[in-house]
């Protein structure tokens, strides 16, 4: 058992959030996972962006306006639902349409179809040409309007974890399945939290 003690609490259970910072990231980081991520080392290596539960980091195509990525096989939520590319979309639509999720959705402007979401009209938002997803082959295409060389590093950022579709914008203090080795269990109204081993987690990259 690792007790932390911070003068700041934990500030929001939601990774798209824009209150992810301090004590909450690293809360962020144990408990949900992106399609990248940066390596966890110290120093330059850091920086790195690396494949989380995509299987590789893809090659842009179309002159650089697309990016597809093949998600890994048999990975689960932390409450034993099996991650699917339409979770990918919808995590995306979310991010867009929330009105706590400003600072996410402003890094997306090249997102084909980003420009009519917005969270006055969350039914406005259609991500099919900006997002095109693959069941049979798990794969899921990103399609910008424009070229964008920091894309990658963009999602390998702590508010683009995927969540489970369907999560709400409000998560009214439930914290939402992860695909991380801890799951966030008790919130407290003080702002702390209890986090538990993910019964669903398995080492899928060093």
């Amino acid at each position: 058992t690792l007790r932390v003690v911070s003068e700041g609490g934990l500030e929001t259970i939601d990774p798209a959030s824009d209150a992810v910072g301090g004590l909450t990231a690293s809360v962020v980081a144990a408990s949900y996972d992106g399609l990248v991520s940066v390596r966890r080392a110290s120093g330059p290596a850091g920086m790195t962006v690396v494949p989380d539960l995509a299987v590789a980091l893809p090659t842009p195509t179309d002159d650089g306006r697309s990016y597809t990525f093949q998600l890994r096989d048999a990975i689960r939520f932390s409450d034993g639902d099996m991650l699917t590319p339409d979770d990918v979309v919808a995590s995306f639509e979310r991010i867009l349409t929330s009105p706590t999720t400003g600072f996410a959705a402003s890094l997306l402007p090249e997102l084909v179809g980003a420009s009519d979401c917005a969270p006055e009209d969350p039914t406005a938002c259609d991500l099919s040409r900006g997002i095109v997803v693959d069941e049979a082959a798990r794969t899921v295409t990103f399609n910008l309007t424009r070229r964008a060389p920091d894309f990658l590093e963009i999602l390998s950022t702590l508010n683009f974890a995927i969540l489970p579709a369907g999560t709400p914008h409000d998560l009214d203090g439930e914290p939402p399945p992860g695909t991380g080795p801890y799951a966030i269990g008790e919130v407290g109204v003080d702002g702390s939290a209890v986090l538990e081993r993910n019964p669903e987690f398995r080492e899928w990259s060093a």
